[in-house]
This record gives C-alpha cells, sequence and structure tokens, in this order.
C-alpha cells in the first residue's frame, strides 16, 4: 500500500513539474508566438535590407514568417492606417520604408520600421589625363567599375 501512494504521489509531483517547465516555457518564448523576416537584418524594431537596382518590387508575404496566433499588416505609415500589399510592394530606388505591425488577437503588440534599399545606379567616368578616352561605366551601389585596358607606349596603367 505505501507503494502505491508513493508511486502515487511521486506521479503527481512529475506530472506537476511538466506542467510548470511547459508553462515557464511558453510564457519565455512568447508562448511560441513569433514573427520573423527571412532575408532581412533585424536590429530590435529596426529592419534593414537591400536589393539590387533591376528589383521594383518587393514581396512581404515571401520574407515574412508567423507562428502561432500571430498575424501581420504592412502600412506606409507608423498608425498602420495606410496598409499596403504583402504581396507586392513598388520600390524605387534609394531607401523604401514601410512598417509591419505584428499583431495578437488583433491587437498590435510590435511595430518595425523596415527600410528596403534599391541601390542606385552610379556612372563612373575614368579622366586618363592625357588624350585617351575611356568609356564610362555604369555601376551598381556596392558594386566596382572594371579596370580600363588602354595602353600607350612609353606608360604602365598601375591603377
Amino acid at each position: 500500500m505505501k507503494k502505491k501512494v508513493l508511486l502515487f504521489l511521486i506521479s503527481v509531483l512529475t506530472f506537476c513539474l511538466g506542467i510548470f517547465c511547459f508553462a515557464a516555457c511558453n510564457v519565455e518564448s512568447g508562448g511560441g508566438r513569433s514573427l520573423a523576416f527571412r532575408t532581412l537584418t533585424r536590429d530590435g524594431t529596426q529592419v534593414y535590407g537591400k536589393v539590387s537596382n533591376d528589383t521594383d518590387s518587393f514581396s512581404f508575404a515571401s520574407e515574412i514568417a508567423v507562428t502561432g496566433g500571430v498575424t501581420y499588416s504592412v502600412a506606409s505609415d507608423r498608425a498602420g492606417a495606410k496598409e499596403v500589399s504583402k504581396d507586392s510592394v513598388a520600390l524605387s530606388v534609394g531607401d523604401n520604408i514601410f512598417y509591419v505591425l505584428e499583431k495578437e488577437n488583433a491587437e498590435i503588440v510590435e511595430t518595425y520600421r523596415v527600410t528596403i534599399r534599391r541601390r542606385p545606379m552610379y556612372t563612373v567616368t575614368i579622366d586618363t589625363g592625357c588624350e585617351i578616352d575611356v568609356e564610362t561605366q555604369i555601376v551598381e551601389e556596392d558594386g566596382y567599375a572594371t579596370l580600363p585596358s588602354i595602353s600607350r607606349d612609353g606608360y604602365q596603367l598601375d591603377g
């Protein structure tokens, strides 16, 4: 009889401990609910990313992953009054600012300021300091111009 009571108490204690651990883990991790950005860089509530100049639209639907009861909307203003499509937003050259509003039970729990930079193009002109003409190059931001192949008797191009 004592063994049965002892086993029963150990079982109840183990069950209660398991429930307590499960509840504590859910409180710490937000209850299994989250919003994550797949390719954009997040620093707190600031989110940033760059796309090539030939990218003229961006999809939040393929960028954002949600779990649990989290939903989100995308807006062009911090308050969320001017909602935009999650599927495709137009991008202009330079910084494009959007706001992602994370929601639980239709209530906003976090607002992320998202900057998507569409890289601008720059014209690179090389002045040789002599009568040799070098063709101008169009280079995307963060890109490099290519070294021109020019020659002149008695001279060497160092860089």
